[in-house]
């Protein structure tokens, strides 16, 4: 009687792997895609990435991914990151109800558990809000992995993903895609994923390129400008709408302009240090050189070290870079960095002039450095760490720096020193105006002009101005 059982339990699970096997929902679905969603679907690519516009039917495309990947593997693991739980149920949810009803795909969807599944299929939720949620794929194995609004990805992610993610598709030869709209900084998760070479990243998508749209013959460019109020050269819409990477200025905490990234202009008048202790963080120390002409400041070194070496391991390095670059050491008086602390320096290196750094006013202070990189006053060497670092921070709005950047030793240790070397400046005398060019009629005429008498009094008036 057991045997017989065991039968008919074999022969449903035979039966039920047939019917897996032969499921079309993936077909059904297809049709509606358009070229550009195809061409990404069918791309085996482990990495691919591709920056959006907005409504341009991303979510379509993820959701034609999933169903190939259903129809291809009966035991499917798709694990769908989002921002938080929430906007992944928000973005995806409505649209998986909405095709399952059109397309009759049979999908089951378990809200509480924030996942979809088809037999032995399922389309997990997660969030990258926080380490603990990616944690959760750790260790696991997907056919599929998309991270979608991937430019909203903490600092921390990029590492979490190398670690946790990536490691989930090797056994399947699954497939990683970075979706999103270029972020206002360029630099992060998703502007690596677009710009490095393991990622295969295709050309940006716009809205006009959307099904939805061109169905009925609309131009949801030209109807999103008119609408709210968008010129073809606004870095919103150029940004938001055309999905591309454009970089606004006023975004940025350190704005580095192209034409201040320049060699070192030596011979040099001074140098000066800035340096940013670290109590649980790092320790940062930079040079800015003076030019000998004393009309710009320049970035040429900059470094961060591990913030629990001794005050003397900081010393002897401070030591070392003066012994070519003599200069005194403006530094954070803040936390750990007390009066007792200050002596202690004093006291243990009496070869360095310690200068303590005058913090108020910073934002003052990071807008006159701004102004001075746009007019040539203050430079950066190129290759410096700075660089980088002035990518990532930006403003959470006028005055206030992003929580998520809310604070760089880098950046700091670089005030710190442009501030004091800034006083070392001398005003040059403007470059006298160009000759102007006259043509032959206007030579003419000037000449006239000075042989005419200087008052309209006449001949004899005039005669009688120069005989006195």
């Amino acid at each position: 009687m057991q045997w017989g059982d065991d039968v008919r339990d074999l022969a449903r699970r035979v039966v039920a792997a047939r019917g897996a096997r032969t499921w079309d929902g993936y077909q059904r679905f297809r049709p509606i895609l358009a070229d550009y969603q195809l061409t990404l679907v069918d791309d085996p690519a482990p990495l691919l990435s591709r920056h959006w516009g907005r409504r341009t039917g991303k979510t379509t495309a993820v959701v034609g991914k999933t169903l190939k990947t259903f129809e291809e593997h009966t035991n499917a693991r798709v694990f769908y990151f989002a921002p938080t739980g929430e906007q992944g149920v928000d973005i995806i949810w409505e649209e998986l109800q909405q095709y399952n009803r059109e397309f009759d795909l049979g999908l089951q969807e378990h809200w509480s558990d924030k996942w979809w599944s088809l037999e032995g299929r399922r389309l997990e939720i997660f969030s990258f809000h926080d380490r603990s949620d990616v944690a959760r794929a750790r260790g696991r194995k997907a056919h599929f992995v998309d991270i979608d609004e991937a430019q909203l990805a903490p600092d921390w992610f990029a590492h979490e993903c190398e670690s946790a993610i990536f490691p989930v598709t090797l056994d399947y030869l699954g497939q990683v895609w970075a979706n999103g709209t270029p972020g206002p900084v360029a630099e992060g998760f998703f502007f690596d994923a677009c710009h490095e070479s393991k990622w295969k990243c295709g050309p940006p998508v716009n809205a006009s390129q959307n099904p939805f749209f061109t169905r009925q013959g609309r131009d949801p460019l030209q109807e999103s400008r008119e609408r709210f109020k968008l010129t073809e050269d606004s870095i919103i819409y150029r940004r938001e709408w055309l999905g591309l990477w454009i970089v606004d200025p006023d975004a940025l905490v350190y704005a580095i302009p192209d034409k201040a990234v320049i060699a070192a202009p030596a011979p040099f008048y001074a140098h000066v240090y800035g340096l940013d202790f670290g109590f649980s963080d790092k320790d940062a120390l930079s040079r800015v050189d003076v030019t000998q002409a004393r009309d710009r400041a320049h970035l040429g070194w900059i470094v961060e070290w591990d913030g629990k070496q001794t005050n003397h391991q900081l010393f002897e390095k401070i030591l070392q870079q003066q012994e070519r670059f003599p200069g005194p050491v403006v530094f954070d008086p803040a936390g750990h960095t007390t009066k007792k602390t200050i002596e202690t320096f004093r006291n243990d290196a009496p070869k360095i002039l310690w200068v303590m750094a005058d913090k108020a006013r910073k934002v003052e202070f990071i807008q006159t450095l701004n102004d001075d990189l746009r007019s040539g006053v203050a430079t950066v060497e190129p290759e410096s760490a700075m660089l980088r670092e002035a990518r990532r921070l930006r403003w959470k709005r006028p005055g206030k720096v992003a929580t998520d950047a809310d604070h760089s030793d880098l950046g700091d240790a670089w005030l710190y020193a442009h501030r004091y070397a800034r006083d070392m400046l001398r005003a040059l005398p403007p470059p006298p105006p160009p000759k102007k060019l006259l043509d032959p009629f206007e030579e003419y005429m000037k000449r006239q002009q000075e042989a005419q008498p200087t008052s309209h009094r006449g001949y004899f008036a005039d005669r009688r101005r120069r005989l006195g």
